[in-house]
């Protein structure tokens, strides 16, 4: 595998760390992740930057099954141990789909794997009908 860049790198280094605290508050409220660690460490190890993004993201998806006020103290807990926020990467994926609803098509996997991420997030809030509505739309059209 090549080098990473220094930015790749320290990007790598911070999601590690993101994974990392989140598994140890999981830990610590009884929902038994610890061994998912093996696979943030050997992704760290790998020096996989396009890995580790997809763990955060399926973190994030499967952090949607705790009660909100669990995922709130879960979220608090990261920023406070890493200074950088899981709600930052939402608003990430959040902007990066806005713009292939605008395009109108989806380019390739990264583009649809972020848009199926985001699509858990937005389904099933009314608020939200039209974006989920686009973006299972562009999810088909990709796939189809």
């Amino acid at each position: 595998m090549a080098r990473l860049k220094p930015a790749h790198l320290a990007e790598l280094r911070a999601l590690h760390q993101q994974a990392i605290v989140a598994l140890d508050w999981l830990d610590q409220h009884d929902h038994n992740m610890g061994h998912f660690r093996t696979v943030v460490d050997d992704t760290l190890v790998r020096q996989d930057l396009r890995g580790m993004r997809t763990v955060l993201r399926d973190f994030r998806e499967m952090f949607l099954g705790l009660a909100p006020s669990d995922r709130a103290r879960l979220f608090k807990a990261v920023e406070h141990h890493t200074g950088t926020s899981l709600s930052d990467e939402v608003q990430k994926d959040a902007q990066s789909c806005a713009k292939f609803i605008a395009r109108g098509r989806i380019l390739n996997d990264r583009e649809y794997y972020i848009a199926r991420s985001r699509l858990e997030y937005v389904q099933d809030d009314p608020k939200r009908a039209s974006e989920a509505s686009a973006l299972t739309e562009l999810l088909n059209q990709y796939r189809g």
